[in-house]
C-alpha cells in the first residue's frame, strides 16, 4: 500500500517532516457539582498534517487540487492506517530552490469526515 493516496492520487510525504495526528474528541463534557467529570464521548476524528518533499510547481498543482475536491474525498495508505474519507486543506505553499530548479513545498491537512 502507498504512504498515502488522496483521491485517488498517490501524494509523496517528506521524511524530514513526519506527519503530526491531532485527535479531536466529539462530545459533551462538564464538572459535577462534586468536581467529578460528566460527559459522554461520541466519536473521535483525526486531524493529520503532512508536508510533501520539494516538487515541481505543476505537481503542487495537481496535489492542491485533489486536496480540495468536493468532500468527502477518499484518503488511504499506510500512514493513515487503512481508508477513510477525508477533507483536505493546503496549510502552506513555500517556493524553494531546490536540485537546480524552483520547487514547492506543500503543507496541507486532512481532516477525517
Amino acid at each position: 500500500m502507498a504512504q498515502l493516496v488522496v483521491g485517488g492520487l498517490p501524494i509523496p510525504l517528506a521524511v524530514k517532516s513526519p506527519p503530526k495526528r491531532d485527535i479531536l474528541q466529539i462530545g459533551d463534557f462538564t464538572r459535577a457539582f462534586d468536581g467529578s467529570d460528566r460527559g459522554i464521548t461520541i466519536a473521535e476524528k483525526n486531524n493529520w498534517s503532512f508536508e510533501t518533499p520539494p516538487v515541481s510547481r505543476a505537481a503542487a498543482e495537481t496535489y492542491r487540487a485533489a486536496l480540495h475536491a468536493a468532500p468527502p474525498v477518499a484518503c488511504s495508505g499506510d500512514v493513515l492506517g487503512g481508508s477513510q474519507n477525508c477533507r483536505g486543506k493546503v496549510t502552506s505553499y513555500q517556493e524553494v530552490a531546490a536540485y537546480g530548479a524552483p520547487m514547492v513545498v506543500l503543507g496541507f491537512t486532512l481532516y477525517q469526515a
